[in-house]
C-alpha cells in the first residue's frame, strides 16, 4: 500500500512539474531537467529510507526472536 500511494504522490508531482516546465518553455533546459532529475532523486532517496526501516525493523524482529 505504501509504495502504490508513494508512486502515486511522485507521478502526480512529476506531472505538475513537468507541466509547468513546458508552460515556462523550460522543459528542455538545463534547469528544468535538473528540477526533474531532483525530483526523481527525492523519489528514490524516499524508497531507500523505506528500505533501511525494513530491515532495520526486520533486524530488530530477528533479535527479539533468537534471544527467546
Amino acid at each position: 500500500a505504501w509504495e502504490r500511494q508513494h508512486d502515486a504522490k511522485f507521478t502526480q508531482r512529476t506531472r505538475t512539474l513537468q507541466a509547468e516546465l513546458d508552460a515556462s518553455g523550460e522543459a528542455k533546459s538545463p534547469a528544468g531537467r535538473a528540477r526533474l532529475s531532483a525530483l526523481d532523486d527525492e523519489k528514490l532517496q524516499t524508497y531507500q529510507q523505506r528500505y533501511e526501516e525494513y530491515v532495520r525493523i526486520g533486524n530488530g524482529l530477528a533479535e527479539v526472536t533468537s534471544a527467546e
